[in-house]
């Protein structure tokens, strides 16, 4: 078996048919597709019946714990060396695993990531290209920002395996955080310009809850921070990226009256460090006579001030991660 599919649902009835559909008609044959309803209850489990009945799909069934635990449940059952996530509501094209497989078969350190297409919701579709950087700069870079969705990528489930596949504490941005740590392990992205699958935009109210966002990613950059801080280097890239978003999520705290204290220990501790190390003349003066924490909250108050919707970027989320 050289390819496995893991599709977790949870209660999307109206679109699983067409997820299983596109993994069955995928021109590569050599693969497995693994369904791991997380607790639906809706018309999930009899819409599958005939294709678990015709033997075209594994189906699990386990109690709603979140799709990071779907997932991994799909990994743990999975015989491909290769590891393809499709979510229940998007699909793949005909020709996509095929394409990506052939293109880093001979490369096992090498993710695939092909293009997307994205299905608005008010049904207008939008070709969204991949923008890879350099195989060095790729960690920085996805720490910035994650650069497709889920099922634009094809995996090595040794990668996988190595990282331990996903952080089942988080509820979103999982994808994200698995990335950073198998890029962190010396794997790299390579970039299939082709248009592979479709993401479609679904009012599930996950991704409009802007402050589980927030708390969400204030976990991955505690962990990231927490590792750099046991590192004695990092490249200029890393240390450029990190300050970005470090200083993005201060601010949000700052934008959210909340006391970063508690929420951003390592993150405060890394920040300072890069501070400390990198930074020089007037700026580090001023920083080191008042404090980075008092000096981040002078330059957000500074940004509200003279960027008349900063505020208001930042708790929606509206905003670039790069350092400005």
């Amino acid at each position: 078996m050289t390819v496995s599919v893991i599709i977790p649902t949870y209660n999307k009835a109206p679109y699983i048919r067409q997820a299983v559909d596109s993994a069955l008609a995928q021109t590569y044959k050599d693969l497995e597709i693994i369904v791991v309803d997380d607790g639906s209850t809706d018309e999930t489990v009899s819409i599958l019946k005939s294709y678990v009945d015709a033997g075209q799909i594994t189906y699990i069934y386990q109690d709603n714990q979140g799709p990071s635990k779907a997932r991994n449940a799909g990994l743990k059952l999975a015989r491909g060396r290769y590891i393809k996530f499709l979510d229940s509501d998007d699909f793949l094209f005909p020709e996509q695993i095929e394409k990506q497989f052939r293109d880093i078969e001979q490369e096992p350190e090498a993710i695939s990531i092909s293009d997307s297409l994205l299905l608005k919701l008010n049904g207008i579709s939008e070709h969204r290209p991949v923008h890879l950087v350099s195989k060095e700069r790729q960690l920085a870079s996805f720490i910035e920002s994650n650069r497709g969705v889920i099922h634009a990528f094809l995996v090595p489930k040794s990668l996988l395996d190595r990282v331990g596949g996903f952080d089942v504490t988080l509820t979103c941005s999982e994808d994200t955080d698995l990335w950073i740590r198998i890029l962190g392990v010396g794997a790299y992205m390579k970039h299939l310009p082709f248009v592979g699958c479709c993401y479609r935009m679904l009012k599930t109210g996950i991704s409009d809850n802007t402050e589980n966002m927030f708390f969400q990613k204030i976990k991955i950059y505690e962990k990231l921070n927490r590792s750099f801080l046991a590192q004695k280097t990092a490249s200029p890239f890393l240390i450029e990226s990190l300050l970005a978003v470090n200083t993005k999520l201060l601010e949000e705290c700052a934008a959210r009256e909340m006391d970063p204290a508690g929420h951003l220990t390592y993150t405060m501790k890394m920040t300072d460090r890069i501070y400390d190390m990198h930074k020089k003349g007037v700026l580090k003066l001023l920083y080191k006579g008042i404090g980075i924490r008092n000096y981040l909250k002078a330059r957000f108050l500074f940004k509200s001030l003279t960027k008349r919707n900063y505020r208001f970027d930042l708790l929606h989320h509206n905003y670039n991660w790069r350092y400005q």
